[in-house]
């Protein structure tokens, strides 16, 4: 009975979820058309601070680092919805300020939000490896996947086994490939001993099947490591050179 009503709550919140997500594109598109701009800043701007919302309770209640990520669209989404709020009520020198400014704050938007991505993944990932330092043979025994065909990302869960105790690993990151293991593969972790012995305690609360998501998968992770710093890389180049050719280019004042 209470299988069925979490079913039927799921899809009524995904068909809720869906009629908000087409609504907020096709009306900011109509509005755009017929030339409300400052309306379609204000849908943008909710439409920005929910998801970012959706990915903070979604990073909080899978235990996940980098929550923070979600309050950055929070806070375009914010931007957005003043920048409509003027548009419409603020004085026509302002408002001509504020769009000739729009270039100017995105490509310095788009510089910080890069260089703090930078910033963070290498303070995480050294973190991580001052904390995972014990080494153990795990198997990849399956996959989690999401998509299909050409689309797929893939998640892999390794099994391994402490002192006769089997434990799960599992970081909870998708991707096409970035040097993901085949499945039956055994390859060399290093975990964090405390979360280790957290998990197989007796009387701690935590059940078997609970995933350790903090281990460093050399291979994957150097993958995962190059591709991140290059994409967020050249976002700050294109931010920083957004910024200054608006600065030079588009006068604001």
């Amino acid at each position: 009975m209470n299988g069925n009503r979490k079913t039927a709550s799921l899809l009524i919140i995904s068909f809720l979820f869906l009629v908000w997500f087409v609504g907020s594109i096709g009306l900011s598109i109509y509005e755009v058309k017929i030339g409300k701009t400052w309306l379609f800043l204000i849908i943008l701007g909710q439409f920005f601070s929910i998801m970012g919302l959706i990915s903070i309770i979604s990073a909080v209640s899978e235990k996940q680092h980098g929550w923070w990520f979600g309050g950055i669209f929070i806070l375009i989404g914010i931007c957005c919805i003043i920048y409509g709020l003027m548009n419409k009520f603020g004085p026509d020198d302002v408002n001509y300020k504020m769009v000739n400014a729009i270039p100017l704050i995105i490509g310095v938007t788009m510089s910080i939000v890069s260089c703090i991505l930078l910033i963070y993944g290498s303070i995480f990932r050294k973190n991580l490896q001052a904390e995972c330092t014990y080494e153990i043979s795990a198997k990849c025994i399956d996959f989690r996947v999401r998509g299909a065909g050409y689309k797929a990302v893939k998640c892999p869960i390794y099994e391994a086994f402490y002192n006769g105790e089997r434990i799960l690993l599992e970081k909870n990151i998708y991707s096409r490939g970035l040097g993901n293991p085949a499945k039956d593969e055994v390859r060399r972790l290093l975990v964090c001993l405390n979360d280790i012995n957290k998990t197989t305690d007796p009387n701690s609360s935590v059940k078997e099947g609970t995933r350790i998501s903090r281990y460093i998968d050399e291979k994957t992770d150097k993958a995962a490591s190059r591709f991140s710093n290059i994409l967020y890389a050249s976002f700050l180049i294109g931010g920083c050179i957004l910024a200054v050719a608006a600065y030079i280019f588009i006068p604001i004042f």
